[in-house]
């Protein structure tokens, strides 16, 4: 029996991407789309909205959401990790092939930069710095006391 391809499985070879799944634990360089393509439909339009990615998509539309992603936020893998959770974290390391035992967030993001060629000490995120008028940036986090009289 002969096997037939699709148009998208010659696109696919084309672009050099696998037509075979790649296993899980199978030691694999971390990128933006291969992290994301770990989460599930429903946290990455919440990543859209967190990074403002326009959402014209309907259900099932996770591949073409990890691509929309995948294409903004390219070179910007430690912020995606930021906003990761523990779990996800472990999940990420298991489908690259990365020791998932740590319980740590830092440590398992540390664990993916370093497999992707990343300094994780590099890539930590710094306050913006302080303005002349000693006034809050955009971004920055405030620590008010509350009234007492």
């Amino acid at each position: 029996m002969a096997s037939r391809k699709t148009t998208t499985d010659r696109a696919r070879a084309s672009e050099g991407l696998s037509l075979v799944p790649q296993p899980l634990g199978e030691p694999t360089t971390p990128t933006v789309a291969s992290v994301l393509a770990t989460l599930s439909e429903a946290r990455l339009l919440d990543l859209c909205r967190l990074f403002g990615s326009d959402v014209h998509e309907g259900a099932g539309a996770k591949d073409r959401l990890v691509r929309r992603l995948a294409e903004n936020l390219r070179d910007r893998l430690p912020s995606v990790l930021r906003e990761l959770g523990r779990d996800e974290l472990r999940a990420v390391c298991r489908r690259h092939g990365l020791d998932a035992a740590s319980r740590s967030r830092v440590e398992l993001q540390a664990a993916v930069l370093i497999a992707s060629g990343l300094d994780p000490g590099a890539a930590s995120a710094r306050p913006p710095p302080m303005t002349a008028d000693h006034l809050p940036a955009k971004g920055q986090v405030v620590h008010a006391r509350h009234r007492q009289w």
